[in-house]
């Protein structure tokens, strides 16, 4: 049986994948600098609430289905799963990666992650939304069977929930789908019942492209 593949990952990772989230990266250090120390944490707190997540979304959509070897590597004996994690987690790694990076970019600039509620709330802040936007976007796209679809979707779905924050967080039930709960009110009474609430919902999208994965015949 074969299992994960970094040797063909790599091969067939293209630039914009790397480029195309360490550019936003470039331009929230820009931004940060410009703005300075007195309003660090609310830049990386856009950078790693925001920016990551919908990065995040797109990428995920690409990643599942964006590959001119598709069919072939469908006839190869590898099972959905193991193929669904060699396609996210570098997508999932990288943002983790970048979140970090910006973190550490804001300590030298004075940032107190204590704003944030702890250490563990300043990277709930980026996880939980994260995670659920890298979900809906691979579900979207395997459900359309068309990447550039499943990147819009996720993209509509972060401008609604940006927008329309305030609205979510007032709402007896949209308060557990708020995807920036976290990041945004780190002080809300329900952000343990939401962060909980996202986490169970990403983790049945997860399970969702699992078996849509398995029908291989929609993708080729």
């Amino acid at each position: 049986m074969k299992r994960f593949s970094l040797r063909y990952l790599l091969l067939t990772a293209r630039l914009d994948q790397l480029w195309f989230p360490a550019a936003f990266w470039g331009l929230f250090v820009i931004i940060g600098l410009m703005r300075g120390p007195a309003y660090i944490f609310d830049s990386t707190r856009s950078y790693i609430g925001a920016c990551v997540p919908l990065v995040a979304g797109i990428m995920a959509a690409y990643a599942v289905l964006d590959d001119p070897a598709l069919e072939l590597r469908f006839a190869a004996p590898l099972r959905a799963a193991p193929m669904l994690l060699e396609r996210l987690a570098p997508v999932f790694g990288l943002q983790a990666g970048l979140a970090l990076a910006y973190q550490a970019f804001g300590l030298l600039l004075g940032l107190e992650l204590s704003q944030f509620g702890s250490w563990w709330d300043a990277q709930l802040a980026w996880l939980v939304p994260t995670v659920a936007l890298l979900a809906f976007g691979s579900l979207a796209a395997l459900l359309a069977a068309q990447t550039a679809t499943g990147a819009v979707l996720a993209g509509l779905l972060w401008i609604v929930q940006l927008v329309a924050r305030g609205w979510f967080a007032a709402h007896p039930q949209g308060q557990y789908l708020l995807i920036f709960m976290s990041p945004f009110m780190n002080d809300h009474p329900a952000l343990r019942a939401n962060q909980l609430t996202l986490g169970l919902v990403s983790a049945l999208c997860f399970w969702l492209c699992w078996r849509l994965f398995i029908r291989q015949e929609r993708y080729i």
